[in-house]
C-alpha cells in the first residue's frame, strides 16, 4: 500500500481592517477578537507577564 503525500494546507489569516466589512465567518472572528483585544490594551488593564522574559522571541537558534 503506497502512502499518500498530502501537504497541509495553510490556515493562517490575519487580522485586515477589511475584515470588519467583509461577512465570511472568520473575518467576521477576526475583527471581534481584534477589537475585543484593542479595547483591553486601552483600557490599561495589561501588565507585563511575569514570564516576558522567558518569551523567544528570536525564531533563529542561536549558536554559542
Amino acid at each position: 500500500m503506497k502512502k499518500e503525500n498530502k501537504e497541509t494546507p495553510s490556515i493562517t489569516k490575519n487580522f485586515e481592517p477589511k475584515d470588519y466589512n467583509r461577512n465570511d465567518e472568520v473575518s467576521k472572528g477576526l475583527a471581534t477578537t481584534h477589537e475585543q483585544v484593542s479595547d483591553y490594551y486601552m483600557s490599561g488593564e495589561v501588565v507585563p507577564s511575569e514570564y516576558e522574559s522567558t518569551i523567544p522571541r528570536n525564531a533563529q537558534k542561536k549558536s554559542e
